[in-house]
């Protein structure tokens, strides 16, 4: 299992010409295995530029990000790349499902990139249906329902037992029996020694935190 630090990580984007602005100042947290990790805080506030990092999308101007006693920083791209395939499950907000596959084909699409695809549909079959994707799992994202999607791209993040899942509003588009369901599977994870990271204003995912953050313009306090 892997724990995760970053300290005064600070991060800023370039709009239009001359416009810098800064998304992180200074940002130091921890996250550990064994834990839900939830990061609170408005549409705007850094969240999501966080969770970025944190899921090895993309770098950071300054700090340091530490997976174990590994730092981020001095890796090559291909380094990065290997840590985030083999150790990170990752749920963006856009989920990012591929339009012309199935759910089933972009749940499976991990363990095929990863040189799995001779288990891969062993492992579709075998898996509990969590979250009750099995009625879907044929259709294609089009088809499908906002909440749908979210379950199917939730799967796809899983689908290699990583050791770290960090996932974006992961309620977002759930009804209240899902996300009953969800709750239950963070708390699997979590005892199971996984390292949880979740970004949400839902108050029934800060509620079940061990680990609560709050984010306002790019700073992240207790």
């Amino acid at each position: 299992m892997m724990n995760i630090r970053c300290e005064n990580i600070c991060k800023s984007f370039t709009v239009g010409k001359r416009n810098v602005v800064q998304v992180l100042d200074g940002c130091t947290a921890n996250f550990d295995s064994g834990c839900i990790t939830v990061i609170a805080g408005a549409s705007g506030s850094g969240k999501t530029t966080l969770l970025n990092i944190l899921a090895l999308q993309t770098t950071y101007d300054s700090g340091s990000v530490h997976y174990g006693d590994r730092e981020v920083g001095g890796m090559s791209e291909r380094e990065r790349g290997e840590l985030r395939r083999r150790a990170v499950g990752y749920l963006p907000q856009e989920l990012g499902l591929i339009p012309i596959l199935t759910a089933r084909e972009n749940i499976r699409l991990p363990r095929l990139i990863d040189g799995r695809a001779d288990e891969s549909e062993s492992i579709l079959h075998q898996k509990p249906d969590r979250l009750q994707i099995r009625d879907f799992i044929d259709k294609f994202p089009h088809e499908l329902s906002g909440g749908q999607r979210q379950r199917a791209a939730i799967e796809r993040a899983l689908v290699l037992d990583p050791d770290i899942f960090i996932a974006d509003e992961p309620t977002s588009q759930l009804d209240r029996d899902n996300i009953s369901r969800l709750l239950e599977l963070f708390t699997e994870l979590k005892e199971r020694g996984k390292t949880v990271i979740l970004a949400t204003h839902d108050e029934r995912v800060i509620s079940c935190a061990d680990r609560l953050y709050h984010m306002t313009d790019g700073v992240i306090s207790d």
